[in-house]
């Protein structure tokens, strides 16, 4: 399956907080693969994403359509996801879907409706502290009028 792979000369810049696809590739019902380049910020689709294949948004980049987001293997964004209407991923008249191309991994859902597919919130890179900034943290607890201080090892 073709593999379509955006980058910065794909979108637009726009006054708005995201940029505006102005690529060559009609993806409203592509068969292949969408692969979108990290650190774009939102991206904005203003009609509808249908794909044969996955959908696949890097780090820093967050997705937004106006008429719903489909994908039959599966949908990878490990920045925001959004959509007007309707989201489906692992949709397919050949065959019954997996349950690993009906997956819908996200940092975060902003808006749409998970229509087909299950629903994966990892939350967002900036949202999550690694384990090892916790590290030596203090805590303090106030429960009945004492204050409790806890140090993470």
């Amino acid at each position: 399956m073709e593999i379509l792979r955006l980058t910065t000369k794909d979108f637009k810049e726009t006054d708005n907080y995201w940029s505006d696809y102005v690529g060559k590739e009609d993806l409203s019902d592509f068969n292949g693969h969408l692969e979108i380049e990290d650190g774009l910020g939102y991206v904005r689709f203003e009609k509808r994403i249908s794909v044969k294949g996955s959908i696949i948004a890097g780090s820093g980049t967050g997705i937004e359509a106006g008429e719903g987001i489909e994908a039959g293997e599966g949908i990878k964004c490990k920045s925001s996801l959004s959509a007007k209407l309707r989201i489906f991923a692992g949709i397919c008249s050949w065959s019954r879907p997996t349950e690993d191309k009906k997956k819908i991994e996200v940092g975060k859902l902003v808006e749409g409706e998970v229509c087909y597919g299950n629903l994966i919130e990892l939350g967002l890179p900036e949202e999550k502290e690694s384990k090892e900034s916790l590290v030596g943290k203090e805590v303090e607890v106030v429960f009945e009028g004492k204050t409790y201080k806890a140090v993470i090892k």
